[in-house]
């Protein structure tokens, strides 16, 4: 079978990437006041995200239509794919993946198309991604796939350091119980659903780098050299996590680490000064 793979915007494949893999992408929508942006197609992810800044309206994540997602399905169809998997930003965050399986379900779907829900975003996303490429190309089938990237997914730990966790309160998109009092600066996590979830306090950026070590050392213990740390943030906590990332190369050497911009998707219920961290092993383990 020659199988396609499609994922959205918020994995942070470069264009290169995208181009030498041959990865579908739906652009995911956002407006700002009467603005909406593609995200990665109609302006840059730092425009975007500085406008949001500069503006009084709120940067909100929409999610691609049942139209958009034939339109691109069938694309690929007529390119002579047999089958698509969709990798989509988590369930918990966006309602993408619920107008992809609507739309798998369809009389419509040319293709045979299976969805499977990231449970994440940004980086550990884009890991997947590239793990489901590999897979396509050795000539694995969809289910296989799915069952490959279920056991990978379940290896990665992702985490959200927020600045100020009042826009996720207000969007509703934390899922556990909360204290009475929330602190502003806050750790949290995508659980085994792919919701946000609280992991803890965070007061200063001393305790978060504490926290992180610790979670390090436990993982190095565990994978050793195949084991990956990767860090997403935004350009106005650049100064406070590029401090953490010189004390993780004094510490950790032999860590390889990933570092990309934040993309506005994930800014949109982060806020500034945000940052997504991400603990796991090499995606090219499991191909």
């Amino acid at each position: 079978m020659k199988i396609a793979v499609l994922t959205d915007s918020s994995a942070a494949l470069t264009p290169t990437e995208t181009a030498a893999l041959h990865v579908a992408t739906l652009h995911l929508p956002i407006t700002l006041g009467n603005a909406e942006y593609r995200e990665s197609l109609d302006a840059s992810d730092e425009t975007i995200i500085r406008c949001a800044k500069l503006s009084k309206d709120i940067l909100s994540l929409g999610q691609n239509s049942l139209q958009e997602i034939g339109e691109i399905v069938h694309k690929l169809s007529e390119q002579g794919y047999d089958a698509c998997v969709a990798i989509h930003i988590s369930s918990g965050i966006s309602g993408l993946g619920g107008n992809l399986v609507t739309y798998s379900n369809m009389r419509e779907c040319p293709i045979p198309l299976y969805v499977f829900d990231s449970r994440a975003t940004g980086i550990p996303q884009k890991h997947q991604v590239l793990l489901a490429c590999s897979l396509a190309k050795a000539g694995f089938s969809p289910e296989d796939i799915l069952s490959k990237l279920a056991v990978f997914r379940k290896s990665q730990q992702t985490y959200l350091f927020v600045n100020d966790v009042h826009t996720l309160l207000k969007t509703g998109h934390i899922s556990n119980h909360l204290p009475s009092v929330v602190p502003l600066k806050t750790l949290l996590r995508f659980n085994e659903d792919g919701c946000l979830e609280l992991e803890g306090k965070v007061l200063l950026m001393k305790n978060t780098y504490e926290d992180l070590a610790e979670k390090l050392e436990f993982q190095l213990s565990l994978m050793g050299s195949d084991f990956s740390f990767s860090m997403m943030y935004d350009e106005a906590a650049a100064s406070d996590w590029s401090i953490i990332d010189e004390k993780l190369h004094t510490d950790f050497p032999r860590l390889h680490i990933e570092r990309m911009p934040m993309k506005p998707s994930l800014w949109s219920y982060a806020g500034k000064k945000s940052a997504l961290l991400s603990f796991e092993p090499d995606w090219k383990l499991y191909v």
